[in-house]
């Protein structure tokens, strides 16, 4: 006897946040437990271009998204703003933030951040210190006015106990044409087979 589920009108991703785990037998002897994962993306967006990724990578992936607000003023006149912003940045420092999602609950983390003088910000910075992401699937993406891809490798150091599934870097001019929706696609398309290997080997 087989036991068949068809959601013919349930577009994954109405239903991707929510399920935990849905299982298929295939015969009275076998089954197979299929995990999907509760997904969260996750972002510190300054101008917006990394809010405008963010939404599609939440929309494309059926997840949960949640912006992180930094405490600190950094507003004001664009020179002193940017002089600023990148020293705190390239100092490491840390900053108070706040947020709506706890990403304990959730078994995919896809964090966003601008580069500013080629670290992360200091908002994603205290979110990922701040957290324990143990046992976590962990992707990141950024945006920055050339080299996007500088934090991935110190934004890891700081979740040693998660799985990297994978990384997008994106530069302002593809937001501002819209090509990066084409690689959002790619990067999520990249996720899903990265959980879909880890699902079966589990």
């Amino acid at each position: 006897m087989s036991i068949h589920i068809l959601l013919k009108n349930t577009a994954y991703h109405q239903i991707a946040p929510y399920v935990r785990e849905v299982q298929y037998l295939s015969n009275p002897s076998a089954a197979f437990l299929v995990k999907t994962m509760r997904s969260l993306v996750v972002y510190y967006s300054r101008t917006g271009n990394t809010k405008a990724v963010g939404e599609e990578i939440a929309r494309e992936l059926g997840a949960k998204r949640d912006e992180i607000i930094d405490l600190k003023k950094r507003t004001g006149l664009r020179p002193i703003r940017w002089i600023i912003a990148g020293k705190d940045a390239w100092q490491r420092k840390l900053t108070k933030i706040k947020f709506g999602e706890s990403p304990e609950e959730y078994d995919m983390i896809i964090v966003g951040t601008p580069v500013w003088a080629g670290k992360m910000t200091p908002a994603v910075r205290t979110y990922l210190t701040s957290h324990d992401l143990n046992g976590k699937n962990l992707g990141f993406f950024s945006t920055a006015l050339r080299d996007s891809g500088k934090p991935f490798e110190e934004m890891e150091k700081l979740a040693p106990g998660a799985s990297i599934i994978g990384t997008l870097g994106l530069r302002a001019s593809e937001i501002r044409s819209g090509s990066y929706r084409e690689k959002v696609r790619s990067f999520v398309k990249a996720l899903r087979e990265s959980t879909k290997t880890a699902a079966r080997e589990a």
